[in-house]
């Protein structure tokens, strides 16, 4: 029995064996943009009416994205400050430049 790489069989055995890696990657993207259009409704969702609204946002309170950009330096502040990621405007507040950080920005690779 010949089996050739672009086989269907092949193919799917592949996307199984991927799960674990992208999985988690294609969940939070859904749940990041479902919460997002839950003014909305969410991606597939009816829209839900003022009352709705008013009790989802009781509930689980304004949207707040998840995803959100901090560089190692801005981390590592906030880990020994004890700064729990609560919210986006603590952490705008707490920034500092680099000229008060005590001199000149250090260069890193990414």
């Amino acid at each position: 029995m010949d089996i050739h790489l672009n086989s269907e069989p092949v193919k799917y055995a592949l996307l199984l064996l991927t799960l674990p890696f992208w999985l988690p990657f294609a969940k939070a993207l859904w749940t990041e943009f479902n919460d997002s259009l839950r003014d909305e409704g969410g991606l597939l969702g009816a829209a839900p009416t003022p009352e709705e609204l008013a009790a989802i946002e009781r509930t689980r309170g304004r949207f707040q994205s998840s995803m959100r950009s901090v560089t190692r330096e801005e981390q590592a502040r906030l880990e020994n400050s004890g700064w729990d990621g609560a919210s986006d405007d603590a952490r705008r507040t707490q920034r500092t430049t680099p000229e008060s950080a005590g001199g000149a920005r250090k260069r890193t690779f990414r």
